[in-house]
């Protein structure tokens, strides 16, 4: 059952909050805070301790709506507890993996607590399992009110082209902004052009955030995708094809 977080909860939460915002992912931030608007149903998918799903919440409004799937217990409960402190009425926190079909699954991470490094995929090598609730998103979407669905953020650590693969119908139908991480480091011998590729087939167009601005995903340097290069990008944005390229990022806070 969940409780409300006792102010030094609160004030840890929205400190890690605004420290994504202009240290840990600041453009990545900027992008949400751009593209995201008043209304909106946006989703929030490996939510982790909730700082993608601050942002979110604050953009869309009392009028939208942003559904959290977070698949690890303890950071669901915790959501819970965030969404009942601040009263956070537009946030729907599920407790769920996301993948290409509905049932359960195993949860790998590498000790019993929590870790941004959860994963369903079982070739990552992590000692530690959770049976966990999972579900596709046209599944969970299926006879809902909450379409069309605008934005997704997604981190799964290796996971992505199952969510997408979930989410076809979805997709094709909504045409939301996509931000996700995908790195080549969580898909073993699976290359990554495989999910740019899937996403490519649907009608989006891939990007990489170089500065305040998007450039196009066949500009990206192959060095640039190898874990520890200086200039490392892991995180890409597809849009659909009716979106500008061009489009800018704006660094302002909602």
């Amino acid at each position: 059952m969940s409780i409300s977080l006792r102010l030094g909860g609160k004030v840890r939460f929205l400190y890690r909050a605004w420290r994504y915002r202009w240290r840990v992912e600041p453009a990545e931030i900027s992008f949400v805070l751009h593209h995201v608007s008043a209304g909106q149903t946006c989703l929030d998918i490996g939510a982790h301790r909730g700082a993608f799903t601050y942002w979110m919440q604050r953009k869309v409004g009392p009028t939208g709506r942003v559904i959290a799937f977070e698949p690890q217990p303890e950071l669901a409960r915790y959501l819970d507890d965030v969404k009942q402190s601040f009263g956070l009425e537009n946030v729907e926190v599920v407790h769920a993996a996301l993948s290409s079909s509905t049932g359960e699954c195993r949860l790998y991470r590498p000790s019993s607590a929590p870790t941004p490094s959860a994963t369903v995929e079982s070739g990552a090598g992590l000692d530690c399992s959770v049976t966990v609730p999972m579900v596709s998103l046209d599944e969970y979407l299926r006879d809902t009110s909450v379409r069309p669905i605008a934005f997704i953020k997604c981190d799964v650590e290796g996971h992505e082209l199952d969510v997408f693969r979930g989410a076809e119908s979805m997709l094709i139908e909504d045409r939301p902004t996509l931000l996700f991480e995908c790195e080549q480091r969580h898909r073993g011998a699976r290359p990554i052009d495989d999910v740019f590729d899937y996403l490519t087939s649907l009608g989006f167009v891939g990007h990489f955030i170089e500065g305040r601005q998007l450039r196009a995903l066949t500009s990206l340097p192959a060095e640039h995708r190898v874990h520890g290069h200086r200039d490392y990008v892991y995180n890409f944005v597809f849009l659909p094809r009716r979106e500008n390229d061009d489009a800018r990022l704006s660094g302002k806070a909602a």
